[in-house]
């Protein structure tokens, strides 16, 4: 009977541990109140939030500098047309104080290739007009109908291509026109010559 007592009592004793650890583990363990998939989850919450303010001050920094970048574009080729059309009205000039020297110069070619300047630079303009309209709805893509941004930026790019692409034809136009005038023999007005006294 000893044995079945002492049996018992080493029995109860295993036993006793095993069933509180059961009873442990079908319960979620807290720690000041909350589970600890209550804290995991809060974390993951808030690493998301951090993450999202981070993102967001990054697209704002990106904003900036594409519309920096787009600004500086935009203002050295408005500068460059603008130069371009104060050469044609110092070209026309020109060509109307040969006129008025010299009756028998034909500069007709020279005037139909300041007209073609002109259309070119006009052109260049109003591409160069639509590049910067897109690139504001591209920075601003929330205002923006498209939402495909690279679309956006594709036209844009396209559109700045074909304003440098007439800067160019116009340059080239210039040059044409000069060249005509000195062809005609019309590259100086005066008797002075350089280095010459």
């Amino acid at each position: 009977m000893k044995k079945i007592i002492i049996l018992g009592i080493v029995a109860t004793l295993f036993l006793s541990p095993v069933v509180a650890l059961a009873e442990g583990t079908s319960t979620p363990r807290t720690m000041g109140g909350t589970s600890t998939k209550n804290r995991l989850q809060d974390k993951r919450e808030e690493l998301r939030e951090k993450f999202e303010e981070k993102q967001g001050k990054l697209n704002e920094l990106r904003k900036e500098r594409i519309s920096a970048f787009f600004d500086r574009m935009m203002k050295r080729l408005s500068t460059a047309f603008e130069r371009l059309s104060g050469l044609v009205e110092r070209i026309e000039s020109r060509i109307a104080k040969l006129e008025q020297n010299n009756k028998n110069i034909k500069t007709q070619e020279a005037k139909s290739f300041l007209t073609e300047a002109k259309t070119k630079i006009a052109n260049g303009k109003a591409f160069l007009q639509s590049a910067e309209v897109k690139a504001d709805n591209l920075i601003n893509t929330g205002t923006s109908t498209d939402p495909n941004p690279r679309a956006l930026f594709q036209e844009v790019k396209d559109l700045v291509q074909k304003a440098t692409a007439e800067l160019r034809g116009a340059h080239e136009s210039i040059k044409n026109a000069v060249r005509s005038i000195k062809a005609q023999g019309g590259s100086g007005t005066g008797t002075t010559t350089r280095g010459n006294p």
